[in-house]
């Protein structure tokens, strides 16, 4: 991922940061992953 971000944007991130940023918005899709999982099967 870090190596995407520089090579993209030019932006270095710290692997802890883009960590919390994929736990953060991993909990704002689960219900999206739910509702999905529900109506699929």
């Amino acid at each position: 991922m870090q190596r995407l971000f520089m090579d993209k944007y030019g932006t270095y991130f710290s692997i802890g940061l883009i960590s919390e940023a994929q736990g953060r918005v991993s909990s704002m899709l689960m219900p999206l992953n739910q509702a999905l999982h529900y109506h699929v099967k």
